[in-house]
């Protein structure tokens, strides 16, 4: 499961040893300044997996809905799928992910 972890500004000049782990382990960091988010980090492996997600969903929204619209309606799925019990162990989905971006299909 994700963790994100929040840290300063300034830890990326003076941790960014300790960053680079957080984000190779998959989890998240969110960059603050005078203690309000700025920005977040994330592994460049899940970086292009959002870049091509945003891609291949841009226009897939049903008649003149909304991207939140599209967006409740997709979580209403997921959520429909994990009380069917159509559920997959997240190691097993980034392992398919990563493949199908390796070999161009996704």
């Amino acid at each position: 499961m994700y963790k994100t972890h929040v840290r300063p500004v300034r830890d990326i000049r003076n941790n960014y040893a300790e960053l680079d782990k957080i984000v190779n382990n998959h989890d998240h960091v969110i960059i603050t300044n005078n203690g309000r988010g700025t920005a977040a980090l994330i592994g460049i492996e899940e970086y292009a997996m959002y870049e091509q997600f945003l891609r291949s969903h841009a226009g897939n929204q049903i008649d003149g809905e909304s991207s939140k619209e599209e967006l409740y309606r997709l979580l209403a799925k997921g959520r429909a799928d994990v009380t069917a019990g159509r559920t997959r162990p997240h190691n097993e989905v980034m392992a398919d992910i990563r493949r199908r971006i390796a070999d161009g299909s996704l």
